[in-house]
């Protein structure tokens, strides 16, 4: 009687050791870490592009890089983030009445400079609309710090005979990045 006692003892033991351990050995463990991580990029209007009054047949009008009236986008991001610069302009501004169909031809120019200042010194073109660059061309790879690059928007309009009145056009800086 003693034997089948301790073969029920010994049998109901490893059940239970087996039974305790199974969550162990049957089941692995997971640790479930969702991290949400969002860029701290920026891209503000400093100054827009502004031709003032123009009298009406009075021809070509221009604003030169450098010039008071010309548009500043700044663009902020970590210093040796790499970014695609894209300009979308309207070919055409129209008068603020839809009724009105006359428009101005409207030639636009883009530079940017990367140094880390607000100044067209050492800016350069934007050729056919699009530009690869870093947001601070002067960054160390190694450090990781909040810099301002700023995009310069210039050109030409040609104010022929059309009717007085608001033109307008929109001018879209699109800025990727990786």
């Amino acid at each position: 009687m003693i034997n089948k006692i301790i073969k029920y003892n010994s049998v109901l033991s490893l059940f239970l050791i087996l039974f305790l351990l199974n969550p162990l050995l049957g089941f692995g463990q997971y640790i479930n870490i969702q991290i949400e991580l969002e860029p701290e990029f920026q891209t503000e209007v400093v100054s827009e592009l502004n031709f003032g009054d123009i009298v009406v047949g009075s021809g070509e009008k221009s604003i030169q890089l450098g010039d008071s009236n010309m548009g500043i986008f700044s663009v902020t991001g970590i210093n040796s983030q790499s970014v695609r610069l894209s300009i979308d302009t309207p070919s055409t501004l129209t008068h603020s009445d839809p009724s009105i169909t006359d428009s101005i031809p409207f030639d636009i120019q883009a530079s940017y400079n990367n140094s880390g200042e607000n100044t067209i010194q050492g800016s350069e073109p934007i050729n056919g609309d699009i530009a690869y660059t870093v947001i601070n061309r002067n960054a160390l790879k190694n450090q990781f710090e909040w810099q301002t690059m700023y995009v310069f928007i210039y050109g030409t309009i040609m104010v022929g005979n059309i009717q007085d009145g608001v033109y307008n056009g929109f001018i879209r800086l699109t800025v990727d990045y990786e």
